[in-house]
């Protein structure tokens, strides 16, 4: 398998496994659609490399290269250790962000790696990456990392930890379905949203496109109200 599009119908319940350990995938936003345009190749293969090298310091992880995206898996994880994996997760998508123009995708799912040692790339006949590969494509909408409602529950019964949020923030996908994902704003940014601002403009006559960037800048709203008036969208679009 050499592609995350190998992971999307597999179902996780049908992959035998053995120890559990957490798992985050990451993809780029608009990355494949992007190298429909061959001059831009240089760039974008720059803009990748810093991705993968960004998410790869992070010491608390193991982190296997997928094509355009990464799959992180916590060493060891505890409560304090996931937590704080990602909050540095949350502080690198913003930098990558305000870096490349461009947004961050991602699901977050407990799983097991399956031990086989005749196969140096055990690693990726993973649960955790099959759960959380489905959970980015059918349950995460909105440039966020984030987890659902089930595979939050799978966390906290793994650290028993009833009710616990490891910092994760609650909001709802396009289908209603609660999720929780990695809230990366502590204060305002402003060449966040001035990049987010700038997308929203870029795909406005893309609804479905368009509809992603107007839920950031709702949620960045939200959060630091006095910035609504510098936007450059109506305000039926904000609420």
């Amino acid at each position: 398998m050499s592609s995350i599009e190998d992971y999307k119908d597999i179902d996780p319940a049908t992959i035998s496994s053995s120890k559990k350990t957490i798992f985050i995938w990451l993809d780029i936003l608009g990355f494949a659609d992007a190298l429909e345009d061959e001059r831009k190749f240089i760039e974008l293969a720059k803009m990748l490399n810093n991705f993968q090298s960004l998410f790869e310091s992070i010491d608390s992880c193991e982190t296997t290269i997928i094509s355009d995206g990464l799959l992180l898996r916590i060493i060891n994880p505890t409560v304090d250790i996931f937590k704080d994996t990602l909050k540095i997760i949350g502080q690198k998508q913003l930098q990558f962000i305000v870096e490349h123009n461009i947004f961050i995708r991602g699901g977050i799912a407990l799983g097991s790696k399956l031990d086989d040692v005749q196969d140096g790339n055990n690693n990726l006949i993973s649960q955790g990456l099959a759960r959380a590969a489905k959970l980015e494509a059918s349950s995460v909408d909105w440039p966020i990392i984030a987890t659902n409602e089930k595979n939050l529950k799978d966390i906290q019964d793994y650290f028993t930890a009833e009710g616990e949020l490891f910092s994760l923030h609650p909001c709802f996908n396009r289908k209603g379905e609660k999720i929780f994902f990695i809230d990366f704003l502590d204060e305002p940014n402003s060449d966040y949203y001035r990049t987010l601002n700038d997308k929203s403009m870029e795909y406005i006559s893309i609804i479905s496109v368009h509809s992603k960037y107007i839920w950031l800048l709702r949620h960045y709203h939200h959060k630091f109200p006095d910035t609504t008036r510098d936007v450059r969208i109506s305000k039926d679009d904000i609420w």
